[in-house]
């Protein structure tokens, strides 16, 4: 089914392209109302204290569907892109507003600013830790209603209060930039590179509770074979597995509020652990520091070591915010609104376990407090208009055909180099078009499990399997410690599929268009990171 069987139109003044990297079926309305303002807030406050030409993205749902448009600072809306360069040039030095943002530039990059932001989340990680676990500690079987009520209203501003801190935490990644941005005026190779912030991501495997339950499953000496089994190994194993399911249990599996949490699927919690034991043996990779730099000519090799020290600190930032911020707080609204459905379809709403994920937040209120709301009728039409929309293949652009970034050069100074390093990590964030990137340096062979998202994998990736999915999120990373390699459809050297990768020393290969349709389900692949290739075999 074609995208002209829904009518697609431009939402707005713009050229808006569908996020195809972070949705696989139409977004929930309260998870769309809860993203639609936090992007644009969010990168409206983190680009407006790094001088950025760039004022936000707007995020709009066309049914369901995410489409992103970016807005220049100083633009109007109305602009089909960016002026031409000369044009652009001018008005940069010449506009009041303009020169005021480019001393925001001079003042991030005099006070390193990338490096403030992360020891900021360094100092506040603590924090989300603390209240998401106040929000996952209400017993909402024993809530009335009134407190049911009030809870969804409080966890979904704590939901939009995490995605908003999620975009405000992009700053960092002009660290990681700079460093990409000084390589190749260096000629070194960006794999080389991002191979040296390996281990610098903890948060990418989940290695602090994993490791702790497999040290202890380790000195006890057991390979459980259930999570009864993992408890009964010793004391220390069962405190150990309570603190990851305490900590993780309720990261929800997908980018949207609905996705099932890691705790509704004990086998793979199983088989992760089993995973982050047979790791604990393995030794230790071996990295190529003095290698790369000493292909950085000798004048510049202080200035690589600084880069280097920084990115690896905004690199674990990076990672380490959007599991806290989001997937926990999304999965604990998710939570919410299924006890909501529980009620409601007790008191005779039929089918409220799907009915729900179309309702808006204060619906949700209203519903579960008996005041007015969407009837029956209204909420199996919505249910019947987001299955709709699942079957159909949203168009990739709306309002036209993108134009080009200009290039940061025609910006002054500062600005121009903070512009550069935000490209840079864009590009290696999401791919250039058509480029494929592997990491890794040993093919991995198994069955090839072929998941469109985190709740099939989860259900069916098995130890030594290969996992080919479209991209994953930190939902996955419960589950890709258990695979032999993955192979996704989007994405770019810093993508959460690579980062994990790198983390685990798995073999990855991002970016392959074709590897869904390609790569049939069950069949025997090789995934080989040194030649960018993924084949498959022939059978038994």
């Amino acid at each position: 089914m074609s995208g002209n069987e829904l009518d697609f139109h431009a939402p707005g003044p713009g050229v808006w392209e569908f996020d195809r990297a972070h949705q696989l079926r139409p977004a929930t309305r309260l998870g769309a109302e809860i993203l639609s303002p936090t992007i644009a807030e969010g990168m409206r406050s983190c680009f407006e204290r790094y001088g950025l030409p760039l004022s936000h993205f707007d995020a709009v749902f066309v049914h369901g569907w995410c489409y992103l448009t970016p807005r220049v600072f100083g633009a109007p809306e109305s602009a089909g892109g960016p002026p031409p360069a000369i044009v652009l040039k001018a008005l940069t030095r010449l506009v009041p507003k303009m020169r005021r943002r480019w001393r925001s530039a001079l003042d991030a990059e005099r006070e390193q600013r990338w490096l403030t932001d992360a020891a900021t989340w360094e100092a506040e990680r603590s924090w989300w830790i603390d209240r998401n676990l106040e929000f996952q500690d209400v017993d909402l079987a024993a809530a009335s209603d009134a407190e049911l009520a009030a809870h969804v209203e409080q966890v979904v501003r704590h939901a939009e209060h995490g995605m908003r801190r999620h975009f405000e935490l992009l700053g960092p990644a002009v660290g990681v930039g700079l460093l990409l941005d000084a390589a190749d005026r260096w000629g070194l190779v960006p794999r080389d590179v991002l191979d040296l912030l390996d281990g610098h991501s903890p948060a990418s495997g989940q290695t602090p509770t994993l490791g702790r339950l497999a040290d202890a499953l380790a000195e006890a000496g057991v390979r459980p074979a259930t999570l009864d089994g993992v408890r009964a190994a010793s004391p220390e194993a069962a405190d150990a597995l309570d603190a990851h399911l305490r900590l993780h249990g309720w990261w929800t599996t997908t980018d949207d509020i609905d996705g099932q949490p890691l705790s509704a699927s004990p086998t793979i919690v199983l088989r992760s652990i089993l995973a982050a034991l047979d790791r604990r043996a393995e030794p230790g990779q071996v990295h190529a520091h003095q290698d790369v730099r000493s292909r950085v000519p000798a004048t510049d090799r202080s200035r690589f070591d600084e880069l280097l020290a920084g990115a690896r600190r905004c690199y674990a930032t990076l990672d380490d915010n959007s599991g806290l911020t989001a997937s926990w707080p999304y999965g604990l609204v998710g939570r919410a609104l299924r006890e909501a459905a529980d009620r409601l379809c007790r008191r005779g709403l039929a089918d409220a376990g799907e009915a729900v994920w179309t309702m808006s937040g204060d619906e949700v209120v209203s519903l579960i407090l008996g005041a007015a709301g969407p009837t029956s009728a209204e909420l199996a039409e919505r249910v019947d208009d987001r299955r709709h929309a699942a079957s159909v293949m949203p168009p990739s652009h709306l309002g036209g055909t993108p134009s080009p970034p200009p290039d940061p050069s025609v910006f002054p100074g500062a600005a121009a180099r903070v512009t550069a390093a935000f490209m840079q990590f864009l590009g290696a964030k999401f791919g250039e078009p058509g480029a494929v990137t592997a990491v890794g340096a040993e093919p991995a062979r198994g069955r090839a499990v072929v998941a469109l998202d985190a709740a099939d994998a989860l259900e069916r990736l098995e130890p030594g399997d290969v996992l080919v999915t479209t991209f994953t999120t930190p939902a996955y990373n419960a589950i890709l410690p258990i695979a032999a390699a993955v192979v996704t459809t989007t994405g770019g050297p810093l993508c959460h599929t690579a980062v994990v990768a790198r983390e685990l020393g798995l073999p990855a290969v991002v970016g392959m268009a074709d590897a869904v349709d390609r790569i049939p389900d069950g069949a025997l692949v090789e995934v080989d990171p040194v030649s960018v290739r993924v084949s498959v075999l022939p059978g038994p």
